[in-house]
């Protein structure tokens, strides 16, 4: 049985600045898969937070989903760069 706890903190700059936590979490859980996903959000953009927020659920859901697939594949590289061309190609449509 999987217990989790996920948190993200807002900096003491960022609560002086009145800059909203731009680093999320997210956990799921699908069947016997639990995956946390972490994203440390760009400082420099305005909305990073969103960006962060929408990436570590989809990453998320998406390994969960294809979890076999990616932990038996002998190559790491071929699966990073379909998982990011998969990325992109949600995110534009």
């Amino acid at each position: 049985m999987w217990k989790k706890v996920d948190c993200s903190v807002q900096g003491r700059s960022h609560v002086k600045d009145q800059i909203p936590c731009q680093d999320k979490t997210f956990c799921y859980k699908d069947h016997d898969v639990l995956v946390a996903a972490l994203a440390d959000g760009a400082g420099s953009a305005k909305l990073s937070h969103y960006g962060a927020e929408c990436v570590t659920e989809y990453v998320a859901k998406d390994f969960s989903t294809y979890f076999d697939l990616y932990f038996n594949s002998g190559d790491g590289r071929t699966i990073k760069n379909k998982f990011f061309l998969k990325l992109l190609i949600n995110w534009t449509n």
